[in-house]
This record gives C-alpha cells, sequence and structure tokens, in this order.
C-alpha cells in the first residue's frame, strides 16, 4: 500500500507535531546573537533570574551558558544577564521556558 503525502507516518506522535509547528512558527534564527562556544541567545533576564532560568534549562538536559553584567554595571538597575543555549536546543529551549518565537 503506498502512503499518501497527506498522511502522517504511524510512529508521528505529539511530540514531533509541535517540533514541527515550532520549525514552522519560527522566524529565522541566523541573526540571534552567539557567545564564545557558538551558543545561540535564548533570553535576556534580570541577573537574579537567570539561576532560575538555568536550573530549569538544566532539569530537562540542557547545558546553558551564562553573560552577566560586569562589575561597573553590577549596580545598575537595568543591567541584564543573557542565557545562551546550543543552536540545536533553541526550540525545546523556548518551549520549555514559555517563550514564544
Amino acid at each position: 500500500m503506498t502512503q499518501r503525502r497527506d498522511e502522517l507516518p504511524d510512529d508521528f506522535g505529539f511530540d514531533d507535531f509541535l517540533a514541527a509547528v515550532d520549525e514552522l512558527s519560527a522566524p529565522s534564527d541566523v541573526d540571534l546573537p552567539t557567545d564564545h562556544d557558538g551558543c545561540v541567545e535564548l533570553v535576556t533576564l534580570p541577573p537574579p533570574e537567570v539561576l532560575a532560568c538555568l536550573a530549569r534549562l538544566r532539569d530537562i538536559g540542557i547545558d546553558p551558558h551564562v553573560e552577566l553584567p560586569g562589575a561597573e554595571e553590577a549596580g545598575d538597575a537595568k543591567a541584564m544577564g543573557s542565557v545562551f543555549v546550543p543552536r540545536g536546543e533553541l526550540v525545546r529551549a523556548r518551549r520549555v521556558m514559555g517563550i514564544q518565537p
């Protein structure tokens, strides 16, 4: 029996569906800032919120990197930290953090 083009494979699960939707709706990520390891920026947050973000990502097996404000910016209430993830984990990291691309 030949499979029609509009049918999904038998092993296509809900996670596969979510990943496909994410790929279709995600903006182009080629211009995202990268860190020295080639990871892409997921989010910028006030420094006190960065630790919670790192913990959530590590809990699902993503190894995030972080850039925090320098000593000269430490007292600035507007200072932000950046969380970076491997490019291949960007969609999953966004989903876990509740970030809509």
